[in-house]
């Protein structure tokens, strides 16, 4: 019967997998891409593992899931991961390098405290000691398992050790230990109802009614074969179904009932008799037959079954069923009147027969061997045979073991009728309990409610009051902090213009120039104490523009963190910085802005010279970290860290404070639900550690009917400005005039300009002429020269007024050229008529089919550029692999280059140009009107029909079929 349980388990373990695998690989492989926490990869490696074909592939993936869970201390994914390695030990045949693996497993998931896997690992293990006999280790590790499985709370696990117990108990024929392990898998899994602990039931039942079957009680096993086959059909387990049609058959023989028995034995023969691995069943099945067909006189038809049946065992490694062969084969022989044949069977039979459990089997083929040894008057063996027949017909008693099962089966029936008893006294007790508890809570709940509305209409009607005077309040404080700060603001702007105007004569003397940058100096400082105010203001006053948008977090951070290199370098200040973790994501930028620049501003400004300023910035989760730690000095009056974030707190007594900068910090941080703490670390540096919520943009699979993700990368709305200026003062100025409207970046020279417009691929550039090394005509040339920047428009600041310099710059390029000292409005006149002219142009363009020159569309420095994207359409367009990185990869730019260009040329990121594009190629198929819409969908490169038909759709306001049909 061994080998019966093997063919069960290997059924039952194919049907109770819960592990879904995706219909494409590829699909998957795309989908662990995007994952980012390793331990989802480690989960999703496995699935594809099971996915491949191919053994040593298996294995890679199952290994990467490894270590992956070990590197990331995921217990699940390494029992996971050590499991799924152990079964493909199993599939290679290696039985004791298995069990090794899983010994293993055990060792580190002790040590884990894992239960789960340990329930799993055990069992499994347990399950491998029954292949060698070695029934002792059986017990030790399955019974492990199960207590595993208990301190886990795992209650499938739990019933699925135990039945691996009870097979082990009935396969060495110890039935009423058996049997009370089936009792217990019934009982914990009809406490769990899933689809797996609901098989496992089914086969309890099953094997009990074998129990009951063989001990002479087919009423009993009956019942318990109806029980199983109800699960079996339930679950849509034609295995099952059909195993219960052959132990049904065998009771309805017993019974006499060969016209019932026959069609239910013959539907169970040809369901096995196409199923690899499953003989044993199939043999049971041809054996209840042939014996119906011998009952009924229908000889013929017997002798086939049995010889069907000694055939279908013959290869069949168990020795049960060898042994069982010989048999059936001598009855069929005795049947074909091969009786001396039919002697040497029985004979092969019984050699092959141990034990005393074997004693009902020897009797049976006795007493099909003595009527062939009277045939032949062989008087000594008809003696012999007949007193061996006696002694052991004597001693079968089967009325004890019987009696005890059905002890054992009422006693299983009381317990759970007077469980179900208790447990309704109960709830009828606590039912009477309840309902008169519920009637005074009622009253008492009623008369608190009352008491409670009145309270709180009264606090509200307070609180409303006292809300609209603190309105009113901070109304009036921000409207005042505005006029205040708006009339400052006209004086100062009259004081910065003259001296603004004065710095730029290159006649003023030394010791003016000293005097006016003194004046201009504390101007500005004026000007950024007058929006520090009004900030805070907005900010205690609940109007400051928290807006959420879609950034680049990484970016901002870094170009905050260039604008303090200048003033640093100046003081001989060390800066460092570390940036790390998801970029693009939406937070409030304008808060963000200014805490960070807050934070860097007030470290540079009171590290002493040669001190040294340290930052960090990641991103984890759903939250930006960012630190800061910088040198300071004259400590020794000690410094206050619960005060630094009052208005005016101070460093030591000769300092000139604070100012409100940390103040403003401390407000916003507060208004994001944030948080920011300070330490002062060895009384010579100090550290702010600061914490805002962020959210992170989730990355959606791509499905056969989803759009494709746009893989362009995520930018601000605003356009994006470079200034180039080797005079911080100036540079911070002329980006000040475009802070509001544009998204600003700056280079301190023009190597650097050149290097910036090269990786950021700016909407413009503003540059000035007159710089050291690479001055701005060399910027000029250079940009307009290259295939990446050529199409950015370039102002040009000079000094200079002749008009051969003006004419130098136009020479290469320049779109504008602006002399100083310059109007800031008529600068940004000069850049909104340049984007305004790009934009006209970008647009002509995208109402032209791609494959049509191009020349005509745009400036002669483009015509090079459009013509490398015109080849590489035509060549790659209807591959449906060509993306956006295969796009730059082919035009020899990075993603972030190629998206920016096409942005400026077009107005569309990569992934929506190409979709553009495929629709337009698109559309001379649908006017010739030779090909299906699903022949054209992928003969442009689109993955599915119902994409194409979505995206041709958004762009043309029509599906495909009906803009065929209005050009036909």
């Amino acid at each position: 019967m061994k080998f019966v349980f093997w063919v069960f388990l290997a059924c039952f373990c194919a049907c109770s997998m819960n592990a879904q695998k995706l219909s494409k690989k590829d699909s998957l492989r795309n989908y662990i891409r995007s994952l980012e926490e390793d331990t989802l990869k480690a989960l999703e490696y496995i699935d594809l593992g099971n996915m491949m074909e191919e053994q040593d592939s298996m294995r890679y993936y199952y290994d990467v899931a490894l270590d992956l869970s070990r590197k990331s201390d995921y217990s699940k994914g390494i029992s996971r991961s050590l499991s799924s390695i152990a079964n493909w030990i199993i599939r290679n045949e290696n039985l004791e390098a298995a069990m090794e693996a899983r010994k293993a497993a055990i060792k580190e998931l002790e040590e884990r405290k894992y239960f789960p896997g340990l329930a799993n690992h055990n069992i499994r293990l347990g399950y491998m000691f029954t292949q060698k006999e070695e029934f002792d280790s059986v017990y030790h590790y399955i019974q492990k398992g199960v207590d595993h499985a208990e301190m886990a709370g795992d209650k499938s696990s739990m019933a699925l050790g135990n039945l691996a117990i009870a097979n082990t108990y009935y396969f060495q024929n110890e039935f009423e230990e058996a049997l009370q392990r089936y009792f217990n898998v019934i009982s914990i899994s009809s406490t769990y109802e899933l689809g797996k602990t609901s098989l496992v039931r089914a086969t309890a039942y099953e094997y009990s009614g074998i129990i009951f079957e063989n001990q002479e009680n087919p009423v009993k096993a009956s019942e318990y074969y109806k029980k199983a086959s109800d699960i079996y059909k339930i679950k849509s387990y034609p295995w099952g179904i059909h195993s219960i049609n052959v132990r049904q058959g065998g009771i309805l023989v017993s019974e006499g009932k060969y016209d019932e028995a026959i069609p239910k034995l013959t539907e169970a023969i040809d369901y096995f008799i196409n199923m690899t691995g499953d003989d044993g069943m199939l043999a049971q099945a041809y054996e209840k037959r042939g014996e119906s067909y011998y009952l009924q006189g229908n000889m013929q038809l017997a002798e086939q079954d049995f010889r069907s049946y000694s055939n279908r065992v013959r290869d069949v490694d168990n020795p049960y069923y060898e042994r069982r062969g010989y048999y059936m084969l001598g009855r069929a022989n005795v049947l074909a009147g091969n009786l001396r044949e039919a002697l040497s069977n029985f004979d092969q039979a019984i050699e092959m027969t141990s034990g005393v459990e074997e004693n009902e089997f020897i009797l049976r083929i006795l007493e099909q061997k003595l009527p062939i040894l009277k045939q032949y008057g062989n008087t000594q063996q008809v003696a012999e045979t007949y007193d061996r027949l006696i002694a052991i017909r004597d001693s079968l008693d089967k009325v004890t073991i019987r009696t005890n099962l059905e002890e054992l089966e009422a006693n299983y029936q009381n317990e759970l009728q007077q469980k179900e008893i208790e447990l309704l006294a109960s709830e009828n007790e606590q039912a009477n309990i309840q309902k008169a508890n519920q009637r005074r809570m009622f009253l008492i709940i009623a008369a608190l409610l009352l008491i409670i509305v009145v309270a709180l209409f009264v606090l509200y009607r307070n609180k409303n009051k006292v809300n609209q005077q603190l309105q009113q309040v901070n109304e009036l404080r921000t409207n005042l902090y505005t006029d205040i700060a708006h009339e400052i603001r006209t004086p100062l702007t009259l004081i910065k213009g003259p001296v603004e105007k004065q710095l730029n004569n290159g006649e003023l003397p030394e010791a003016g120039r000293r005097d006016l940058e003194l004046i201009r100096h504390n101007t500005n400082r004026m000007l950024s104490m007058l929006d520090q105010m009004m900030d805070l203001s907005k900010v205690q006053s609940q109007t400051f523009n928290k807006e959420v948008v879609k950034g680049n977090l990484a970016l901002l951070v870094d170009e905050l963190i260039s604008m303090f290199r200048f003033k640093a370098s100046e003081r001989s200040i060390e800066l460092h910085h570390s940036i790390s973790g998801v970029e693009i994501v939406k937070f409030s930028r304008e808060s963000f802005e200014k805490i960070i620049s807050n934070l860097l501003e007030n470290a540079v400004k009171y590290s002493p010279e040669g001190g040294k300023v340290i930052i960090n910035s990641e991103t984890v989760d759903s939250d930006f970290r960012f630190s800061i730690r910088n040198s300071v000095s004259n400590t020794s009056d000690g410094l206050r860290l619960e005060k630094i974030f009052d208005r005016h707190a101070r460093f030591d007594t000769s300092a000139s404070g604070m100012g409100i900068g940390l103040s403003l910090v401390h407000e916003l941080v507060k208004s994001l639900d944030g948080q920011i703490s300070v330490s002062l670390d060895n009384n010579d540096e100090i550290t702010f550690d600061l914490q805002l919520p962020i959210v992170s943009l989730e990355q959606s699979l791509f499905g056969s009917s989803e759009a494709v993700p746009d893989e362009s990368p995520a930018e601000n709305d605003k356009p994006l400005i470079l200034i180039v200026e080797d005079n911080s003062e100036i540079r911070n100025f002329t980006a000040g005039i475009f802070n509001s409207s544009y998204e600003v970046i700056q280079a301190v020279d023009g190597s650097d300009g050149i290097r910036m417009a090269t990786e950021k691929v700016p909407d413009i550039i503003v540059s000035d002429v007159m710089m050291p090394d690479t001055d701005g005509v060399t910027l000029c040339k250079t940009v307009k020269g290259s295939s990446v920047t050529s199409h950015i428009p370039i102002i040009l600041l000079t000094a200079k007024v002749s008009e051969e310099n003006e004419l130098e710059g136009l020479q290469v390029g320049a779109d504008s050229y602006v002399r100083k000292p310059f109007n800031p409005e008529i600068l940004k006149q000069q850049v909104v008529n340049l984007l305004d002219s790009r934009d006209k142009l970008r647009d002509k363009y995208s109402r032209t089919l791609y494959l049509e020159p191009v020349d005509t569309l745009v400036e002669s420095s483009e015509a090079i550029f459009i013509g490398q994207l015109t080849e590489v359409l035509k060549a790659h367009l209807s591959d449906p692999e060509f993306n956006a990185a295969s796009f730059a990869g082919k035009l020899s730019m990075s993603r972030m280059q190629l998206h920016r260009k096409l942005k400026a040329l077009f107005g569309l990121s990569t992934t929506a140009f190409l979709r553009s594009e495929r629709v337009k190629a698109s559309i001379q198929h649908l006017e010739s009107n030779e090909l299906t819409i699903s022949e054209i969908a992928y003969s442009v490169g689109f993955n599915t029909p119902s994409y194409y038909i979505k995206c041709f759709k958004e762009i043309h306001g029509v599906t495909p079929q009906e803009y065929s049909n209005s050009k036909a």
